[in-house]
């Protein structure tokens, strides 16, 4: 699964009771696999809330790659009820976890 060996990739199935399904994957590490986000969100620039033990300099790399990751669920998701309940299945390099559904 992982296509950087200096990267962790999680990737998300989201399925909801209507049908609809959502995949997500979120990559962190030393060397994040590569994306491209179009228009991404100011809140996911590298200053706005920086953690104190990140590596990257802001000159160099204006979006935080994690945050960047994020951008496309959050969007997606943003409009949906946080209580609705789903069927998820979280995929990690070593295994995947799946929950009862969405009932």
């Amino acid at each position: 699964m992982l296509d950087n060996p200096d990267s962790t990739s999680v990737a998300y199935r989201f399925e909801l009771p209507d049908g609809t399904s959502y995949s997500f994957t979120v990559s962190v590490g030393a060397r994040p696999l590569d994306r491209t986000v179009s228009d991404p969100p100011e809140w996911a620039k590298l200053d706005v809330h920086e953690c104190p033990h990140c590596p990257l300099d802001a000159t160099e790399s204006p979006w935080c790659p994690a945050a960047l990751s994020l951008s496309d669920a959050v969007k997606t998701f943003g409009d949906l009820r946080s209580h609705e309940r789903v069927a998820l299945t979280v995929t990690t390099p070593e295994r995947s976890f799946v929950s009862p559904g969405a009932g």
